[in-house]
């Protein structure tokens, strides 16, 4: 059904080299990966400045600020290239984008109300740190709303895509048999824990990029903590991938075992290698990182 609509589909637009296809694809891949870090760094920021309050720690507040800081910055960037996308379907693929939105209309009405809702509240909990120093209680809350209005967006977002992946086979479904297909559950599993996967290692890129350009020595030990720091999130939740990537491609195989065989022994079995081999780099690169600084971080060393 889906692909119908997309076939359908008028494409005006004439892209060189990668046409219209290759340029929804790219924007599309941007806009997710800005999302992602915007969506799982707040919840490793919220958790550092617990930590600072609680052991009283002033490297993990530091380290929440400047990273708050990077995610004020992306917010824009993620926004940006949203409304790229939406233009996108607007245009070459108005036909898919009419389709959805009168599938899903609810849905994207309830991701437009919570965008707004996380805009504020991810702008008040950046700009009320000095304003709320002495009440972080207060604080620390606005930032677990912040994360739960943004879980709510990535769902919402994950109806859509589960939704064109797996439409349900009745004919006449339901506003939530349509959300609820069989691919919904557990995208919003591999996608929770890539996100935090995402916002530690963007942690330790920025991290890494700070300690190479710092000049004071203070400044140095601190951003060569913050990156063991992010990248030992990093890891960590990376672990849990294959596992949750175990259980999505298991439902994609359940609902329709040739749809899953073209993803992966068809012709996009190339892009499943390429992601093989690519998180066996991320793998091997992350610890490499760690086990170099490891004997150089204050508490470090009771992971050798």
């Amino acid at each position: 059904m889906i692909a119908a609509v997309v076939h359908s589909s008028t494409m005006p637009l004439d892209v060189p080299v990668i046409g219209a296809r290759g340029l929804i694809w790219l924007i599309a891949q941007v806009h997710l990966d800005f999302a992602a870090f915007v969506l799982g760094t707040p919840m490793f920021i919220v958790i550092c400045e617990w930590l600072g309050k609680r052991r009283g720690d002033k490297r993990y507040e530091r380290l929440a600020r400047e990273a708050m800081k990077v995610v004020s910055i992306a917010y824009s960037f993620t926004a940006l290239t949203g409304a790229a996308f939406a233009i996108m379907l607007m245009g070459p693929y108005h036909t898919l984008g009419t389709f959805l939105l009168k599938q899903l209309g609810a849905v994207w009405a309830l991701y437009a109300l919570a965008m707004i809702i996380e805009t504020v509240l991810m702008y008040i909990y950046y700009y009320t740190w000095d304003a709320l120093a002495e009440r972080k209680g207060l604080h620390i809350s606005i930032g677990v709303a912040l994360n739960v209005v943004g879980t709510f967006v990535m769902f919402m977002m994950n109806a859509v895509g589960s939704y064109m992946l797996t439409p349900p086979k009745n004919t006449h479904p339901s506003l939530w048999q349509r959300i609820d297909n069989q691919t919904f559950l557990p995208l919003n599993l591999h996608r929770f824990i890539a996100n935090i996967t995402m916002g530690g290692f963007m942690i330790a890129f920025f991290a890494a990029f700070m300690y190479l350009t710092s000049k004071r020595r203070e400044d140095r030990e601190f951003y060569d903590w913050m990156g063991f720091t992010g990248n030992f999130i990093g890891v960590a939740t990376l672990m849990l991938l294959p596992l949750a990537g175990y259980i999505y491609a298991k439902e994609i195989f359940n609902y329709d075992a040739s749809l899953a065989t073209f993803q992966m022994a068809d012709k996009l079995s190339t892009w499943f290698v390429m992601q093989g081999l690519f998180v066996s780099f991320l793998f091997i690169g992350a610890n490499y990182y760690m086990w170099m600084s490891i004997r150089r971080i204050d508490g470090a060393a009771q992971y050798l």
